[in-house]
């Protein structure tokens, strides 16, 4: 297919990708078809076959050929729904300030699952700027701020500099005063449909908090895709309005039944969300 999907338009459990998937899964219910499937592809990558394909096969050569030129089209047309809505981080709070109920900030630009650092602070700066009365940040991975924070114990206070603090970082870090809620390990098992079972090893870890917000703070890096991220070190994300997470889609699969509303930001990172801002040269 002629056009790209970007990483976060790519999740079936969301549109327009989930209607497309029930027409690929009508198209293999019918005669002569065995299979019919669609390869979303890889936006981040740099060569020919990056894009998305459709492929069909079966016993039946016309059957086959028609049922793929059907879904060919349905792609196509579809082209436009796939481009999405990307908010700035203050925009973003606004809106969600709005909403009764959870909403999920999707911080897909800094998903360490991408390769970005895990360390950005441009959602948490605008949550402190907006005053944010109850919001949560997950996960910002700052060894030092963890170690400062396992030092001084909980219920203290500690001025630090937290986050953009990779040789790669463009910003600069959050300098305040931070109350340590709550510490953890960072040792603990996934629950989620993601990452269910997984042992998880992020270092020492940490609840931060300055004001109405909260901060999960880990020593290792690691996609923000399991509740069980937050509750290690005391939060249930189901009890607070604003939850920004550092993931693309894989945290749909445990936080999404607890969203009122999710909102994909465009935040700092390294995990670029808009495909016209990247530099192909060999696709």
């Amino acid at each position: 297919l002629p056009y790209l999907i970007p990483l976060h338009w790519q999740s079936t459990l969301a549109e327009p990708m989930a209607s497309m998937m029930a027409i690929v899964e009508d198209a293999e219910r019918a005669p002569g078809i065995t299979s019919a499937a669609l390869a979303a592809g890889f936006s981040l990558a740099d060569f020919d076959e990056c894009g998305p394909a459709v492929v069909v096969y079966g016993d039946d050569r016309n059957a086959v050929d028609a049922s793929a030129d059907r879904l060919e089209r349905s792609f196509l047309e579809r082209e436009p729904a796939f481009a999405g809505e990307l908010l700035e981080p203050a925009e973003a709070i606004r809106r969600a300030r709005a909403v009764d109920g959870t909403v999920l900030l999707a911080d897909t630009q800094d998903n360490p699952g991408a390769g970005a650092t895990s360390d950005t602070v441009g959602i948490l700066r605008a949550m402190v700027e907006a005053r944010v009365p109850d919001g949560v940040v997950a996960v910002i991975c700052d060894p030092e701020a963890a170690a400062a924070a396992h030092a001084a114990g909980e219920g203290a206070d500690i001025t630090i500099a937290l986050g953009a603090k990779s040789a790669r970082s463009t910003e600069e870090s959050v300098v305040a005063t931070f109350h340590v809620e709550r510490l953890g390990d960072g040792n603990f098992v996934g629950t989620g449909l993601f990452y269910s079972g997984c042992r998880m090893q992020l270092g020492p870890m940490a609840q931060l908090r300055i004001g109405g917000i909260r901060i999960v703070v880990s020593s290792r890096r690691q996609q923000a895709a399991d509740r069980a991220m937050l509750r290690h070190v005391g939060i249930d994300p189901a009890r607070h309005q604003i939850v920004a997470l550092k993931s693309s889609v894989h945290f749909r699969a445990d936080f999404a039944p607890l969203a009122k509303q999710i909102l994909t930001v465009v935040a700092p990172g390294e995990n670029i969300a808009d495909p016209e801002r990247l530099g192909y040269s060999r696709l």
